[in-house]
């Protein structure tokens, strides 16, 4: 049931996403708006991985 309050929100995200990054890019330059996308990310995936009890993964398995 949650599944289109999830489209709406990408959509939403991806159109405020893409202006910001063209303003973040022109303003302060590219390697900043990068910086900042990356934040935001990280900032997601945190928060995903905490909302679904999943641990943040160190290292990959490694079969011997």
């Amino acid at each position: 049931e949650l599944i289109p309050w999830a489209w709406a929100i990408n959509a939403f995200m991806t159109v405020v996403g893409s202006l910001l990054s063209v303003v973040l890019a022109l303003q302060y330059g590219f390697s900043r708006a990068l910086l900042v996308a990356v934040a935001f990310y990280l900032v997601a995936l945190v928060s995903m991985r905490a909302l679904t009890g999943q641990k943040l993964a160190t290292s990959p398995a490694v079969p011997s």
